[in-house]
């Protein structure tokens, strides 16, 4: 089943729903480069921490294009596996405004003239890709959010004397704000004052309001925050307000806009969502209110929100500190790219990788290791297509696909 942006949230429940019930799940990626064998002055076979070394330098400059993901259920009673295969396009794109997180990703051109031989779409991951955030780029989204927070933190503007129209503009605030103030104290001026763009209060009906520009904007709340101290500066869509400092409301505020940040982040771990299932992390923070919604347009649609949610419950109850077992065919590569993309930075050695990763799958199946160990000096065949040909005349286990995933047959 091909899962895109617009499908992805509305189909999200089931998706984790055979996760939980799933014997192990299989992965498999594309990649829009891969890593390229270095030329070697030593005698003898790379080592170990040689290929991880390669293997991590193109894990974090290329990119997961598509994720195959494979949840295969062991049907005790009738003698077999079910499987729900998913096959997921990924956007590299921040598609969530307001994160302050970018992304530098490439592509090699041999991976490029191998995908496109395959028929692959290179542009479906940037107009149909499911988003995603790490758990680096998550926590890197809410520093920057509590810095940008912080106005004690915000670099000011040096106005040197030469720039007199900066100047001029800082003592007309200054005036205005003083006017008011006195105003103020005779009880004869509002709670607030605006400070509007020159010229904007002789602006016609129906013309457009000029606003101030950026620059303007910092100094205004340069000054207030040097010059006014009880007071706090509000940014509006044309001009900035000045209103008392209240601590309860500045508080309030702080709270509204961490929950939306919160909310942003969540809408945009998109495919890491199905990550952290896999590892059996916590999902509460999944919004129910995305999974009501058509996965061809879209649109909201009406959905009985206690099945729901008794669906998302029984799943989360499966999956809770439960990782899934992995299995994937020489997927040392796919590992250290998952981890390079959803979890975060890679550790320098690969003993440390093994730890890091064991610890969040403590179970691991490498069909092309298990199809190969033990074989002797000369490596037999080890391809998907080879190994199937071979298993092609066992009867056991019996294999049968979901009938609503048969485009895989």
């Amino acid at each position: 089943m091909n899962v895109d942006k617009v499908s992805f949230y509305p189909f999200i429940l089931d998706i984790l729903t055979d996760i939980s019930e799933s014997r192990f799940v299989a992965i498999d990626l594309e990649l829009s480069g891969v890593p390229t064998k270095q030329i070697r002055h030593q005698a003898g076979k790379p080592s170990l921490q040689d290929r991880y070394a390669e293997t991590k330098e193109a894990a974090e400059r290329y990119q997961i294009l598509q994720i195959g993901v494979t949840c295969v259920k062991q049907d005790v009673e009738n003698g077999k596996y079910v499987l729900r295969p998913y096959n997921f396009d990924l956007s590299p794109i921040i598609e969530e405004r307001g994160l302050d997180v970018e992304r530098i990703f490439s592509f090699q051109s041999g991976a490029c003239e191998f995908l496109l031989k395959a028929g692959f779409d290179m542009a479906r991951p940037y107009t149909h890709g499911v988003p995603y955030l790490s758990r680096d780029e998550s926590r890197e989204a809410r520093q920057k959010h509590a810095k940008r927070q912080d106005k004690s933190a915000m670099a000011d503007i040096q106005i040197k004397p030469t720039e007199v129209e900066s100047l001029a503009f800082l003592e007309r605030v200054r005036t205005q704000i003083n006017d008011w103030l006195a105003k103020r104290a005779k009880n004869s001026a509002g709670d607030s004052v605006e400070i509007i763009a020159a010229g904007a209060e002789n602006v016609a009906e129906d013309q457009p309001v000029p606003e101030l520009s950026r620059f303007e904007r910092r100094l205004v709340h340069q000054l207030v925050r040097a010059e006014y101290p009880d007071f706090v500066t509000i940014s509006r869509h044309t001009y900035i307000q000045i209103v008392p400092f209240d601590k309860a409301r500045e508080e309030r505020i702080a709270v509204q806009r961490r929950r939306e940040l919160e909310e942003r982040i969540n809408r945009q771990k998109g495919f890491r969502w199905i990550v952290e299932a896999l590892l059996g992390s916590d999902l509460s923070k999944i919004d129910l209110r995305e999974v009501a919604k058509s996965p061809v347009t879209g649109d909201a649609v009406f959905a009985d929100m206690d099945e729901y949610r008794a669906q998302f419950n029984r799943a989360c109850g499966l999956l809770r500190g439960n990782p899934r077992v992995l299995v994937g065919h020489n997927c040392f590569l796919d590992l250290v790219y998952v981890y390079r993309t959803f979890i975060g930075e890679l550790p320098p050695t690969v003993v440390e990788f093994q730890q890091k990763l064991h610890a969040l799958w403590p179970t691991i199946v490498d069909t092309k290791y298990m199809s190969t160990h033990n074989c002797g000096d000369i490596n037999p065949v080890s391809s998907l297509e080879q190994i199937a040909t071979q298993l092609s005349d066992q009867a056991e286990p019996k294999l049968e696909l979901d009938e609503h995933h048969r485009a895989y047959e």
